[in-house]
């Protein structure tokens, strides 16, 4: 607010001189209004600043009178973080453990898996299913749930167009 204290003149005649070009020369926003405005809003600013001067003060006191309880208090909480600390350290350790052997048992499947869908499709290939072939692995969008995959009902050793190449 000492920017306000300070400049107080210019500013008020800057301000008068805009209202006057917006509202025009019968404008009740006057240098003297921006005046009495920027000492208001100064003193109210300091009576702020001393109320929480006041608050402040009350609180240093009411620490200052307990300081044996709050050491005893803070001694406890501290040995009760800890002992949580531990323990929460010890369970992320459990489980970083259990989602590594989790992502090896991933990695065997999806290797599996690959090898198992690629003979398979090419089993189809050979066997001249295309139409089986391509139902071996889902779709992008029925991987992202998009679409719902028909339950099998081909039982034929034949696709529909034609007899099996031999």
């Amino acid at each position: 607010m000492s920017a306000a204290k300070a400049h107080a003149e210019q500013v008020a005649a800057r301000l008068a001189a805009r209202a006057v070009s917006v509202q025009g020369a019968d404008t009740k926003a006057t240098k003297d209004l921006f005046l009495v405005l920027f000492e208001f809003l100064s003193d109210a600013l300091c009576a702020s600043a001393q109320s929480l001067d006041v608050a402040e003060l009350r609180v240093v006191a009411a620490r200052a009178d307990d300081v044996g309880l709050r050491e005893a208090r803070d001694i406890k909480k501290a040995n009760t973080r800890a002992k949580a600390l531990a323990d929460m350290q010890r369970e992320e350790l459990e489980l970083a453990d259990q989602l590594g052997r989790r992502d090896q048992q991933v990695l065997a499947w999806v290797e599996d898996h690959q090898g198992i869908a690629d003979t398979l499709i090419g089993l189809f290939r050979l066997a001249g299913r295309k139409d089986l072939a391509e139902r071996v692995r889902p779709t992008s969008r029925a991987l992202a749930g998009e679409e719902i995959t028909p339950a099998e009902t081909t039982t034929s050793e034949e696709p529909s167009g034609g007899p099996v190449p031999g």
